[in-house]
């Protein structure tokens, strides 16, 4: 016997995505993510290509490679309390 109507199709009208909870894991993964990144200093040289529009509109910001270069080389010159 052949279903007819919403009888037919009534199995795909709840999605998996609603019965479990990946919005909130996500949510979780996406929290460690940044505080693993803001912990390693891994989103450095985003945070710095925002503060670099924001003060210096018009200019040319320096690249990753530049950017990493000279933070590492300032950071040989002037050490402070850390971990390496």
């Amino acid at each position: 016997m052949e279903r007819r109507g919403s009888d037919a199709n009534a199995h795909r009208s709840a999605p998996l995505a609603s019965a479990t909870p990946i919005g909130p894991l996500r949510r979780v993964l996406a929290a460690v993510r940044w505080y693993v990144r803001a912990l390693m200093g891994d989103d450095a040289y985003d945070i710095y290509l925002v503060r670099h529009a924001r003060e210096h509109p018009g200019q040319e910001p320096l690249s990753l490679k530049e950017f990493w270069r000279r933070r590492i080389d300032e950071r040989d010159r002037n050490p402070t309390m850390r971990c390496c």
